[in-house]
């Protein structure tokens, strides 16, 4: 197995999909795809048009990555895309900046000599991309195909042109392959500045866990980070937005508007703003949706990230479940966040699956009751303020001072722990 790899399938463009599903099956973290463009023998000059080249790749790279999500995931797949030049010639992407991983491993098609897959335009292309401008550290393997057969159904897609300047928007925050394929095809119809544009500030309010969506600094470094491995020769211009329109509506230069099923209204009030200020209406791309039997919402969706990162193991030190008796005593597990991160939704469905619920929390706020050792400790030491109406110690008065004096707040830690007893109040229960 290996971390990286990079699939060279040239003249094989009828087993790209077969290829990825093989190569999946030995590249864990990311893959990079290199793609070219079909050129005469005499001159290097294209052999197809623009419109044939964008169209089949295009559809190419949908496909993918709908395989990719049934079959692998957690799979970070990269299509390496050439450029093409005012007169509408292929080129290869200009050396910029390296690729973001290392490559450990060229595969390639079953019946392909590896002096072959040396010269093709594909390994010369990735050659441009990598550290020290070689490829000589990475292993050639040759990939093995369960069925070595055509995916191609003739199936075009609609894009069928490029645009100089292409603008889209979204969240982006952790990355999957919807994502990925929104950046990739838009990348693939731009010729000179891609515009995205992430959401923030009010935008992220009605998200599911916005309290969890990675700063918008790490956003922008993870697209820009993307982009430049899949199409370098191009700006990539990567903005925090705080409304739906963003530089859409003033930008003069912008000629071409991505969008999903989902964002497509909101590309006819970007349209009607641009016309009420005199400027050009944009011309629509509207990508598809990447299904998931796994997600609620029936498609890949950072949400559902999000929600996992609530039942993350952060480390273990009880046997597994499965290993454990009832003769062995309780299973304890501990449930812990910060607010509003779900533990409450966690803690309820705990109870309902049988497990008996020990709210440390009460337990807590039980020890400085009036009458208990913590209690007169605590007036002693911070005095009458923390004294509410009703003789109880007031939780945010304490907390105003201790939080805001880090001498203070170790002297209540102490007196809590001392007193408090919490472990073995949670035993007893």
């Amino acid at each position: 197995m290996y971390k990286t790899g990079a699939l060279l399938v040239s003249n094989s463009t009828r087993l790209l999909v077969p290829s990825v599903a093989a190569a999946c099956r030995l590249v864990t973290e990311v893959l990079y795809i290199p793609i070219s463009v079909p050129t005469e023998a005499e001159g290097g000059t294209t052999s197809v048009p623009e419109s044939v080249f964008v169209s089949r790749t295009a559809q190419q790279i949908k496909n993918v990555y709908q395989q990719v999500s049934k079959s692998c995931p957690t799979l970070d797949v990269r299509f390496v895309l050439p450029c093409w030049s005012a007169q509408q010639s292929p080129t290869p992407s200009p050396l910029g900046e390296p690729l973001q991983h290392s490559i450990e491993a060229l595969l390639y098609s079953p019946a392909t000599f590896v002096e072959d897959v040396k010269q093709s335009e594909e390994y010369r292309w990735l050659s441009q991309r990598v550290k020290c401008d070689k490829l000589d550290a990475a292993t050639f393997r040759a990939l093995e195909f369960r069925e070595l057969e055509s995916t191609e159904d003739g199936t075009t897609s609609d894009l069928t042109r490029c645009w100089g300047d292409v603008a889209l928007g979204g969240t982006f925050d952790n990355i999957h392959n919807g994502h990925r394929l929104l950046l990739t095809l838009s990348a693939l119809q731009t010729t000179r500045r891609i515009l995205v544009g992430l959401a923030n500030g009010p935008l992220l309010a009605s998200k599911v866990l916005p309290e969890l969506i990675k700063p918008v600094e790490e956003r922008v470094l993870d697209v820009k980070r993307f982009l430049g491995d899949v199409k370098a020769g191009i700006e990539h211009d990567v903005v925090p937005i705080t409304d739906v329109y963003g530089p859409t509506a003033w930008d003069d230069k912008l000629e071409c508007l991505v969008v999903s099923p989902e964002t497509a209204r909101g590309a006819d009030k970007v349209n009607a703003e641009r016309e009420r200020k005199g400027l050009r209406r944009l011309a629509i791309y509207t990508i598809p949706l990447i299904t998931s039997d796994e997600s609620e919402e029936g498609k890949l969706s950072s949400s559902d990230i999000r929600k996992a990162m609530l039942g993350v193991y952060r480390q273990i030190h009880a046997p597994r479940l499965s290993g454990w008796k009832p003769s062995d005593g309780p299973y304890l597990v501990g449930l812990t966040g910060g607010i509003a991160s779900g533990k409450s939704s966690v803690f309820k469905r705990l109870q309902a699956l049988g497990a008996f619920p020990v709210d440390c929390d009460k337990l807590g706020h039980e020890a400085y009751k009036p009458g208990m050792p913590a209690y007169k400790e605590l007036l002693e030491e911070f005095g009458q303020s923390i004294v509410s109406n009703s003789g109880e110690i007031d939780r945010k008065a304490l907390g105003s001072i201790v939080f805001s004096d880090k001498v203070q707040l170790p002297t209540c830690r102490t007196l809590y722990a001392t007193h408090g007893n919490l472990r073995n109040r949670c035993a007893s229960c």
